[in-house]
């Protein structure tokens, strides 16, 4: 009754429209403030992630243009369903508190974006989850196995008839398991995320994505993930199609063929999806690679493509490339980056395969994390490069969004707020992307709070 009572309380609020917030030093975030005057917060564990978190997803709705009915209807959405997925707020020390995600580097279990579209109008904000349960990483829950699935059956309202879950079911049983199947003592803290979950903030219903991580079910059934892969995507064939299914072996076939030839050997990480019908998903097979040379990217993006990759598509991920690495000019295409001992370390790429396309979309993400020299050349990098492309308005406000939106720290103190500068291959052209992890244990997040 309670869950009942708070549904009709929220759909009350997202009928009105949002009211002028009281005078305050903190600029814009009106919807947000407005918002945070109306609402109770679950608890102290959502009042955190509500405060913490909430303002960062607001503004980033503000400054690409949301309107206001827009923004308060994504904060609604975000405050009722997504709150309580976050799990325990952090230590008082600033540290994970019982489970520490693979989401980002630093654990935090959300990570928000800003997809720029093929030309001006066409952006919008995502952001991915790992739902956490509030038991996760104790006995009672050692691999957070509960909180995805109670996530999803709470969302059903929410997505009314466009919520299908034939392939999520089909995924999970194939390519995750359960703690009853699975030792857990032999298996490292920050090596158990399972699912993550992610949210496109369009006009209308937020869009549903569901990814899975297949490291502990190859453990646990002493089976390669590339062999998991096919087992799961074979066991939805009758749902994906004919299309689907000779894109993927040809992509399989690449991928085998590639792996045996290549000094490094690539590895799939992720498989996503979307929960809408079979017929409209697609299936997104995500793979890291530790070369990291400019030659070898382009060879990973040609994996399972019918056709050679577009020159002048290439030429511009090259300049992208450059600009957001802070590589000189004349940085050779086939020097690697400098050797990064770490578990994100290399280039992540992710094939994009439809049941009603014959085309594989290739996606490269530049892991400008590990390998440029802080946020704000990142910034600045990616500012040049929209401003070359006729994107002034985008270039101008870039850095210094970041800075008002990430506070917390200066954006030429370090790296970590930019995750991934990615670049998709649409038959328009690049599709460029801007990812972000919230920095939610960085020590100045906590200074107050002592």
């Amino acid at each position: 009754m309670q869950i009942i009572r708070l549904f009709r309380r929220i759909r009350s609020l997202a009928a009105r429209k949002p009211k002028e917030p009281k005078k305050t030093k903190q600029k814009n975030l009106g919807v947000w403030l407005s918002l945070n005057q109306s609402l109770t917060v679950f608890d102290e564990d959502t009042r955190f992630w509500w405060e913490t978190t909430g303002p960062i997803l607001a503004r980033m709705m503000e400054i690409i243009g949301y309107d206001q009915d827009t923004q308060h209807k994504h904060l609604l959405f975000y405050y009722m369903y997504i709150l309580p997925a976050l799990g325990r707020r952090p230590s008082p020390e600033g540290q994970p508190n019982g489970w520490e995600s693979f989401m980002t580097d630093d654990c935090s279990p959300l990570e928000l974006s800003w997809e720029w579209g093929m030309s001006a109008g066409e952006s919008r904000v995502r952001f991915s989850i790992e739902p956490i349960g509030k038991d996760a990483g104790d006995s009672a829950d050692p691999l957070n196995e509960k909180m995805v699935f109670q996530l999803i059956d709470t969302l059903r309202p929410a997505f009314h008839k466009s919520l299908d879950l034939t392939i999520f079911d089909a995924f999970s049983e194939a390519l995750t398991t359960t703690h009853e199947k699975l030792n857990t003592k032999h298996i490292s803290v920050n090596g158990r995320s399972q699912h993550f979950v992610a949210f496109d903030l369009d006009v209308g219903t937020p869009s549903l994505k569901a990814y899975f991580i297949p490291g502990l079910k190859a453990v646990e059934t002493d089976t390669p993930v590339p062999e998991l892969v096919v087992q799961a995507i074979n066991s939805c064939k009758a749902h994906l199609g004919s299309i689907f299914m000779n894109n993927f072996r040809r992509f399989n076939s690449d991928l085998t063929t590639f792996s045996k030839t290549s000094p490094s050997r690539p590895q799939i990480e992720i498989i996503g999806i979307d929960c809408v019908v079979p017929v409209k998903s697609r299936v997104k097979i995500y793979v890291r690679h530790r070369e990291t040379s400019f030659d070898s990217v382009c060879r990973m993006l040609s994996l399972g493509t019918s056709k050679p990759l577009d020159p002048a598509l290439l030429a511009s991920l090259r300049e992208l490339w450059s600009l957001v690495l802070g590589l000189p000019e004349n940085f050779p295409s086939g020097q690697e980056l400098p050797n990064i001992p770490h578990r994100t370390s290399g280039i992540l790429y992710y094939f994009e395969i439809k049941p009603t396309s014959y085309d594989i979309v290739p996606k490269v993400y530049i892991p400008v994390r590990h390998y440029a020299k802080n946020d704000l050349s990142i910034a600045q990098g990616l500012a040049t490069y929209f401003e070359r492309r006729g994107q002034s308005a985008t270039a101008d406000k870039y850095v210094q969004a970041l800075s008002n939106i990430f506070s917390h720290r200066s954006l030429d103190s370090a790296l970590g707020l930019h995750t991934y500068i990615t670049c998709a291959f649409k038959k328009t052209g690049l599709s460029v992307t801007s990812y972000f992890n919230p920095e939610i244990y960085h020590p100045n997040r906590y200074i107050s709070r002592r």
